[in-house]
């Protein structure tokens, strides 16, 4: 364990904070004194990135997470493809990557795919990022990296297509958001704390990743299982692994006595399996969380081609074995759509879920997370939706929608206190965060609008409005009331020039505020993180079929607090060049 070893010069008469079990916003004072893997890439709401587009800066996904809202609310879902890499009419499957920035960073990807015979491939894919990323007015180390290899294998058969995928991960990040030690312990003491303190953290991954897909087969369509196992250095873990299969899937389109009207069954089954230790536990003792989850989710859809309504419930058995308590869950699962004209849909549907939080999924979120945090279970017990979606004079693709929820145990994260001690974790300095528990009612207002009337031209525009009502009028840590998108890209010179710009806006967010005279929270102390506008130009140039050239300039307006007290890095630049080829047996 990585502590700061210091000679407290000064009577010291405030209490540590115990902030693991924190519900709501309480935080029992025991005694003593106090105080962000995703990817190194960018990650936000709404955005869709280019698979080339790298980002320096670390991001929240602010969607709720604990919404597992079953139908996508985006109009279109483009997800980064390795495969296949195809420029001016000629196909390649393979590709190596380079690049350098300022400030100083480094990018190396390199794919594979090689194929043994027309039905089988195998190959890996090489991954690395990493930047110093020299955040003004930081006074320890504030470098982050990722690291990757994924190995995998893809067959198809006459009545079935599989996929292997073997990985491994090391994302480093440093806890640099240190609090104002100057104030709390005195410059001298702070001075040695600075000099003194290591404040890096390694996050390990490795999964295996299989997947089936029957062809619609009557028995199943398609089945994926998932094993992770996920490891930091501050003695916390977890093993997790998920089975999703389609069941009695039935491919054929029925008749009903009404002509043109059709039916067709399917049946969901999803299996989940969680460990969770933390076994040097940020709060003074072990934590643990355990759980198991069986969901079936049976449905029929009704249609005509045009109109459908979709009827069925979600069964959720869920056993959180640490705690010995067994819970049963049905949640309705309907949705309806009809189309009163060519361009227009009208939509609308309820349903609900259970999510068991992960550490690796509030990793993914927020790196900075303190190792020993409350992970419990969020209950979606409905949520209503509605809206319109459709195309609009053949150039205007367009959505909106609003959604009202009712969570049980919504999850937040907000800042941890400074822990007054001799001896403090290097993650007690209040430059972690912990989990934030509270039922909440949730309005969202969504809207998207995609344009495509101009040749090589393609752009994108959502924004996202939401109201949280926390219970106890407590506020929603660190989640926007607002956010907006702009995206767009357009190709010249016969397609070898693409230039793209990505532009985000994200609203003010809440956090807690510390008096460390008494060593707690400041009642209804509340911090405001400013919002900001991060824009982002690049562009890619394919010198010939199998080289280009790519360019990005990121965080163009400069840092902005992205946690409390974490600074983004400012702009940045990065530049490098692909080379395509094809390895084929």
């Amino acid at each position: 364990m990585k502590k700061v070893q210091i000679t407290i010069l000064t009577v010291l008469t405030g209490s540590s904070f115990v902030f693991s079990q924190i519900e709501q916003e309480t935080i029992d004072v025991e005694k003593s004194y106090n105080p962000a893997v995703q990817d190194v890439e960018k990650l936000d709401e709404s955005p869709v990135f280019d698979n080339e587009v790298e980002k320096n800066k670390l991001e929240v996904n602010y969607s709720p997470i604990n919404i597992p809202v079953k139908s996508d609310y985006k109009l279109s879902s483009i997800n980064p493809v390795k495969l296949p890499i195809k420029d001016n009419n000629t196909l390649y499957n393979s590709y190596l990557k380079g690049g350098l920035g300022l400030p100083m960073t480094t990018l190396l990807d390199a794919y594979v795919d090689y194929e043994y015979d027309r039905n089988k491939h195998f190959g890996a894919f090489l991954h690395h990022f990493g930047t110093d990323s020299d955040v003004d007015g930081v006074r320890v180390d504030d470098d982050q990296s990722q690291n990757s290899l994924e190995l995998f294998y893809k067959a198809n058969y006459d009545d079935l297509a599989t996929k292997l995928t073997l990985g491994y991960d090391v994302s480093t990040y440093n806890y640099y958001g240190i609090g104002d030690l100057n104030s709390v312990f005195g410059t001298n003491t702070a001075d040695q704390i600075y000099n003194t303190v290591e404040t890096e953290n390694n996050y390990h991954t490795a999964y295996l990743n299989f997947g089936l897909d029957g062809y619609e087969n009557r028995i199943f369509d398609n089945s994926d299982l998932l094993v992770r196992y996920f490891k930091g250095d501050f003695n916390a873990d977890e093993i997790y692994a998920r089975l999703d299969t389609d069941l009695a899937h039935d491919g054929k389109r029925r008749s009903m006595p009404l002509n043109s009207i059709y039916f067709r069954g399917n049946a969901n089954l999803n299996l989940e399996y969680i460990h969770t230790d933390f076994n040097e536990s940020t709060f003074g003792s072990n934590t643990k969380a355990g759980f198991f989850k069986a969901t079936l989710e049976p449905t029929m859809t009704i249609t005509n081609d045009v109109n459908y309504i979709k009827l069925g419930f979600d069964l959720t058995y869920n056993n959180d074995y640490e705690n010995n308590q067994n819970d049963v869950y049905i949640y309705p699962e309907i949705e309806a759509m009809i189309r009163p004209a060519d361009e227009f849909n009208i939509y609308a549907g309820v349903n609900g879920g259970l999510k068991n939080n992960t550490y690796y999924d509030l990793v993914q979120s927020n790196p900075w997370m303190a190792p020993g945090i409350a992970l419990k279970s969020t209950n979606t017990r409905y949520n209503i939706y509605g809206g319109i979606k459709g195309v609009f004079n053949d150039v205007f693709q367009y959505k909106g929608e609003i959604s009202y929820a009712d969570i049980d145990d919504f999850m937040m994260m907000a800042n941890v206190p400074i822990e007054i001690s001799t001896t403090i974790p290097t993650y007690r300095l209040e430059n972690s965060f912990g989990t934030v528990y509270g039922d909440t009612k949730n309005l969202a207002v969504k809207g998207e609008l995609n344009y495509v009337g101009i040749d090589r031209l393609t752009t994108t525009l959502a924004a996202a409005f939401y109201n949280y009502d926390v219970e106890g009028n407590n506020e929603a840590w660190n989640y926007p009331d607002f956010t907006s998108t702009f995206t767009a890209e357009y190709k010249l010179l016969d397609n070898k020039l693409a230039v793209g710009t990505d532009i985000y806006y994200i609203g003010e967010r809440k956090d807690l505020v510390y008096d460390y005279t008494t060593g707690s929270a400041v009642s209804n102390g509340r911090k405001t993180l400013n919002s900001y506008v991060d824009a982002n130009l690049r562009g890619n140039y394919n010198i010939n079929d199998k080289w280009g050239a790519f360019l990005k300039l990121n965080n163009i307006f400069g840092d902005y607090e992205k946690f409390k007290n974490y600074d983004t890095q400012g702009f940045q630049i990065l530049g490098g060049f692909t080379y395509k080829f094809s390895v084929n047996r």
